[in-house]
């Protein structure tokens, strides 16, 4: 196995954002019934709530396997 070469600072900032940005839409989505602006008041999670949450997991998953191992350092 070769030794990754180092990843430009960048990279890893805007995957360290996109991971960041998942989880804030996922905790967002969850929580979205307690927030008066966003919750239609209905008790409980709603179908749209759900697919925000799963939506925002994946984004966050993305951008954590690009912060461990960035996209151009790959072989």
């Amino acid at each position: 196995m070769k030794p990754q070469t180092a990843s430009h600072p960048i990279i890893r900032g805007f995957s360290a954002l996109i991971a960041v940005l998942g989880v804030a839409v996922t905790v967002l989505a969850l929580v979205a019934d307690t927030v008066p602006v966003l919750g239609g008041g209905a008790d409980g999670l709603g179908w749209k709530q759900l697919i925000a949450a799963i939506a925002g997991l994946g984004v966050a998953a993305v951008g954590i396997g690009w912060f461990l191992q960035p996209p151009l350092t790959r072989r």
